[in-house]
């Protein structure tokens, strides 16, 4: 068995940024309170989890491992636990383990993954 054709970094950006979008679109169609800005407002270290998020889809993470890998990064750069995303300081609502997230949260992972693999699919 032949193993798929790598991504060149261009190609996991336009992963990257429709992954985003996707879900983007997806806060807006359940109308979730923090909606994620669009990919040309985010800011480098805020894309870097993007790609990182594409590599983790793309090695057959599930949501819930895909989860724990973006908490984990986050708390290492000192987020915590808030309400609401607040960016300035470092809080989100969802550092907490993966089964205690809302339904919509968990499906948002499920998205991410499933447009990665389209997307990625069409490239290879």
């Amino acid at each position: 068995m032949t193993s798929a054709k790598p991504l060149e970094a261009h190609e996991i950006d336009l992963v990257a940024r429709v992954a985003h979008e996707s879900n983007r679109a997806y806060c807006e169609a359940i109308e979730q309170e923090d909606i994620p800005p669009r990919w040309h407002h985010l800011n480098g270290e805020q894309r870097a989890r993007k790609r990182n998020g594409v590599a983790a889809a793309l090695e057959g993470k599930t949501p819930r491992e895909m989860h724990e890998a973006w908490a984990k990064t986050l708390l290492e750069k000192g987020w915590t636990y808030g309400e609401r995303v607040d960016e300035e300081l470092k809080m989100h609502p969802n550092l907490k383990p993966y089964e205690s997230l809302p339904k919509p949260q968990r499906t948002k992972d499920a998205l991410f993954i499933g447009v990665v693999n389209a997307v990625a699919g069409g490239l290879r």
